[in-house]
């Protein structure tokens, strides 16, 4: 029976690696275009320096499809982030400035955290794009990069979607329903 069970996993798994992180940027703007109706995003830690022209391209056509998916009326975009870089301050302030009734934002003070924290986003609930960064304090990181994954295994999805789900219910809302906390942000 644990057998059968294994094999009905593997065959329901696909699994997507990326070595670059332009490649991952280009994906998950792609994904987040084409959502129909939901993106849950966690954005965590600092912005590191790009490394290269293309990733700074890709990165750049990421944001702009974030944008284009908040400017829907078919999708609800909900993000939780800890803004702990001026980076990320400034692109939420961006997307909530464009006064879209998509565009959610919730918020955890990290700041005296410790724990390595995963980013991830979840689309239309049935796939998970994510990025585990590098930790240059920690030499338990894989190759010396950061690893970039899809996963479309609908019991995995459901677990990050869950997850998501409780940070969501948990964190203090910035912008919810077209409601901006103008003293918060």
């Amino acid at each position: 029976d644990i057998q059968i069970k294994q094999d009905q996993l593997l065959q329901e798994s696909q699994i997507l690696t990326f070595e670059k992180a332009e490649d991952l940027y280009y994906y998950v703007a792609g994904k987040i275009r084409n959502a129909s109706k939901s993106v849950d995003d966690i954005t965590w830690g600092n912005r590191a320096a790009f490394r290269t022209e293309a990733e700074k391209e890709a990165y750049d056509n990421y944001l702009n499809a974030i944008e284009t998916a908040c400017k829907k009326t078919t999708i609800v975009y909900r993000e939780v982030s800890s803004l702990s870089d001026p980076h990320y301050y400034e692109r939420a302030k961006k997307i909530i400035d464009l006064a879209t009734l998509a565009y959610n934002l919730g918020y955890y003070d990290c700041s005296s955290l410790k724990v390595p924290l995963v980013s991830y986003i979840v689309i239309d609930s049935s796939e998970v794009i994510g990025w585990f960064y590098k930790d240059t304090n920690s030499s338990s990181h894989v190759h010396g990069r950061e690893v970039y994954i899809t996963i479309t295994n609908p019991t995995l999805v459901r677990l990050f979607n869950a997850y998501f789900t409780t940070l969501w219910e948990r964190s203090i809302k910035i912008k919810e329903n077209g409601k901006v906390n103008e003293s918060l942000l």
